[in-house]
């Protein structure tokens, strides 16, 4: 009798848990844009190079006829700190997507070349702004999506 009693107990509680996962996964995606939705809304945003040089280019590239993640962090964010390496190591393996790194929140170019630096990215990185943070409703970091050739969304999610 005890163990079911302890074993009921333990599956509720895991339940629970698992439930509450999920209702913040929801609360803190429920404003991004949904799959299927198309963002053909282009900027213009600084890329920043190894070395420090800055170019602009055109975001989401729409002659790439790749799919793109698009992947927002912020210099201060732990979580992305640690996820930039592992995409750094499938952007060197060769992916069959575009990666683009976006940085928003961030008081200057400085700060960005700095954590480029830290984390020997190559990886495009770009700057982002306040207007393109609002239009891909970004309010948590890390955040992506994944664009088709089309640039509609294929998929989206956050990092904890």
């Amino acid at each position: 009798m005890f163990k079911l009693v302890f074993w009921q107990k333990t599956v509720l509680q895991i339940g629970f848990i698992i439930a509450v996962y999920f209702a913040l996964d929801w609360y803190r995606s429920k404003d991004m844009h949904a799959a299927g939705d198309s963002l053909e809304q282009t900027f213009m945003l600084p890329q920043l190079h190894q070395g420090g040089q800055i170019q602009f280019r055109q975001v989401p590239f729409q002659s790439s006829g790749k799919r793109q993640l698009l992947y927002f962090v912020a210099p201060w964010c732990s979580i992305c700190h640690l996820s930039l390496p592992n995409l750094e190591a499938i952007y060197r393996q060769g992916a069959d997507f575009d990666i683009h790194v976006i940085v928003l929140s961030f008081e200057g170019p400085e700060q960005v070349a700095d954590m480029v630096s830290k984390l020997q990215l190559t990886l495009p990185v770009y700057m982002g702004s306040s207007t393109l943070s609002s239009y891909y409703k970004i309010n948590v970091f890390p955040s992506f999506y994944m664009l088709s050739p089309e640039l509609e969304i294929m998929s989206l999610g956050l990092g904890y």
